[in-house]
C-alpha cells in the first residue's frame, strides 16, 4: 500500500531540501552583503 507514495515522498524531501539549500545560500550572500 505504501508504494504508490513513495515517489512523491522523495519529490518532497527532494522539493524541501532544494528550498533549504537555497535559503542557506540566500543567507550567506546576506552576511556577505552586510560585512561589505
Amino acid at each position: 500500500m505504501r508504494n504508490p507514495s513513495f515517489p512523491i515522498e522523495i519529490a518532497h524531501r527532494t522539493e524541501v531540501g532544494q528550498l533549504l539549500g537555497e535559503l542557506n545560500e540566500f543567507r550567506s550572500f546576506l552576511a556577505a552583503w552586510e560585512v561589505c
